[in-house]
């Protein structure tokens, strides 16, 4: 029996919308544009011939909502917003006197594989508490792993935009399943 001939596709794209990660992160979207797709029907297989670019969008809202969830160091009402230098937190240590706490953190890509948080300050009515918050932010990290997606992806860079974080990927050529 003669081996089947591969479906060949010059072009591919693929979009998956509100994927959420193991750590609880929603990920609003994750679009991938690939060249030189052979498919393969029985059994199924595929072979990506010459890699493909991906992005993913992550709302800060969402950023927000998974703080939320987590309570660091006992954190409520949470607020995130975004610059070009990172991003902007805002929350409240709820008690007796519930105290409004400002942070300033930046996002790193490491080993091209996460995304971490790093916090640059924590004040409270001026005072510094970024050792304080220090341990839980990086018990948050990795925000985002490319490690939890079904596909090798490499994360090539990382941008803050007022309302969404934007992550740059790529994908080497590669055969599914390996």
């Amino acid at each position: 029996m003669p081996e089947e001939s591969p479906i060949l596709c010059p072009s591919a794209n693929l979009t998956l919308q509100g994927v959420v990660l193991p750590n609880g992160l929603r990920v609003e979207s994750l679009t991938a544009h690939a060249s030189g797709l052979a498919v393969w029907t029985d059994p199924f297989r595929a072979e990506l011939r010459e890699g493909a670019e991906a992005r993913a969008t992550v709302l800060l809202r969402d950023v927000a909502a998974l703080l939320e969830a987590m309570s660091p160091s006992g954190l409520r009402g949470f607020a995130v917003a975004g610059s070009a230098e990172g991003l902007s937190v805002e929350a409240t240590r709820p008690g007796l006197l519930p105290v409004k706490i400002r942070a300033q953190a930046t996002l790193e890509v490491r080993n091209s594989a996460e995304l971490a948080v790093r916090l640059l300050s924590a004040k409270v009515f001026g005072a510094d508490l970024g050792r304080w918050l220090e341990a839980a932010v990086e018990g948050m990290n990795p925000l985002f792993s490319v490690r939890d997606l079904p596909v090798p992806l490499r994360m090539d860079g990382v941008s803050v935009e007022p309302d969404r974080i934007v992550l740059r990927l790529s994908m080497p050529p590669a055969a599914y399943p390996p």
